[in-house]
């Protein structure tokens, strides 16, 4: 079941700078799936329009977001303080395929992208299946410790030597870990660069992938027809048709 209302916050926390957590009350009997995405809003505060967020992670009494500060709207996000409400719209969009077959999945994010693997390792947890995260990071890591308890193995990735396990990209090493490792899958989220490079390595040694876009959204219900993307199809809208899409159906050209 989606939810339109008001809901509170329950903690605001930065990671980084410029990168922060927002947890808020779950409403009753909402269904929540990893990967999925709220239409949130500042009940007072600008923007007038919705910011599309990602699902970080959940429980049965709260929601967590993961959010980079990126302009006004989401800069207004982090100001905000427990008890002050926002309206929340969700949750939207296909999340990721939690396959029962699968036995072994690698997760790879970069930057911001990767809060909304952490949903996806925890229920992937809770099914026993084996699960490693390849994380990249401009600079600082952030939530390492969160993502090494819902994750059999982590390896993290910096552009900053000496920030992180390995300095450079999560695709530095794609080849050689798919060629070790018999995947079932690849999920990944991030910059479309990353995705793309990924989708690319995972294609060339028969691995499936499950990409969540990320696009600029006006109303988050396929309304606006803001989100579209290219498929083997034709044009799709990420907000309703995604965001996640296998890797042989999307076409990540620029």
């Amino acid at each position: 079941m989606k939810f339109y209302g008001k809901v509170k916050v329950k903690k605001v926390e930065f990671m980084t700078e410029d990168v922060f957590k927002m947890i808020v009350a779950r409403p009753d009997k909402i269904d929540i799936k990893p990967g999925q995405f709220f239409m949130i809003k500042n009940v007072e505060l600008y923007p007038l329009l919705n910011r599309p967020i990602s699902v970080s992670s959940y429980n049965e009494k709260e929601i967590e977001f993961g959010i980079k500060i990126v302009g006004t709207g989401t800069e207004n996000f982090s100001r905000l303080r427990v008890d002050d409400e926002i309206i929340l719209t969700g949750a939207l969009g296909n999340g990721f395929d939690l396959k029962k077959e699968y036995k072994k999945v690698l997760l790879i994010g970069g930057g911001i992208g990767v809060e909304p693997l952490k949903g996806a390792a925890m229920e992937l947890n809770k099914m026993g299946v084996f699960t490693k995260m390849f994380l990249g990071f401009n600079n600082e890591c952030f939530d390492i410790n969160v993502f090494n308890e819902v994750s059999t193995e982590v390896i993290t990735f910096s552009e900053v030597e000496n920030k992180a396990d390995y300095m450079g990209y999560p695709t530095d090493i794609l080849k050689g870990e798919l060629a070790k490792v018999d995947y079932d899958v690849v999920f990944t989220c991030g910059p479309k660069i990353l995705m793309k490079k990924v989708n690319e390595i995972s294609k060339a040694n028969n691995v499936e992938t499950q990409l969540l876009l990320e696009e600029r959204m006006a109303c988050g219900i396929g309304a606006c027809l803001g989100c579209t993307c290219e498929t083997v199809n034709g044009y799709k809208k990420v907000c309703q048709d995604g965001p996640m899409f296998y890797g042989n159906e999307v076409n990540l050209n620029e």
